[in-house]
């Protein structure tokens, strides 16, 4: 069985739509020593998309999805295509309960700081931390940056998406 931690558009419920057969365990979860940022160079979309990168003393909210089966795992694999899946330990990851000895986090492969972000996306990832709870939104808005080497936030306040 695999684990992944994400942090963009699967926190969005309608993003879930046949991604995964097979039964899996979703909870909050920390990424620590990573930055969230909308650096990544899309494959399909108008404007750049989240990723993350190892940086000391960051962090960002996600989910910790367990339990993926190998086929489930190969789809992930396909849908997140642009990013490098790299497996961190368990002292990366933070949640309630016990945390799985390896969990893979897609680091994007196409960083770039030369793209806005996609507005339809940009709001799908905020309707998605939405959904989690007004804490878990506020969060993902403390620590989501406009780029990899800005600490401008991507999103002004909680009402704003855009």
């Amino acid at each position: 069985m695999h684990s992944v931690f994400t942090y963009g558009s699967l926190l969005h419920t309608d993003e879930w739509g046949g991604t995964f057969e097979s039964e899996v365990e979703v909870r909050p979860a920390r990424l620590l020593n990573y930055k969230r940022h909308f650096g990544q160079r899309p494959t399909f979309r108008d404007g750049g998309v989240l990723t993350v990168h190892p940086s000391a003393g960051n962090y960002c909210n996600g989910l910790l999805i367990e339990g993926l089966s190998e086929q489930d795992f190969d789809e992930y694999e396909e849908r997140e295509s642009g990013y490098d899946l790299r497996p961190v330990d368990d002292t990366h990851i933070v949640a309630d309960g016990v945390v799985p000895d390896e969990v893979c986090v897609p680091v994007g492969e196409r960083e770039t700081d030369k793209f806005d972000p996609d507005p339809e996306y940009k709001a799908l990832c905020f309707e998605g931390a939405k959904q989690r709870g007004e804490r878990f939104a506020a969060e993902f808005v403390r620590t989501t940056f406009q780029t990899r080497h800005s600490n401008e936030l991507a999103y002004n306040r909680m009402t704003d998406h855009s």
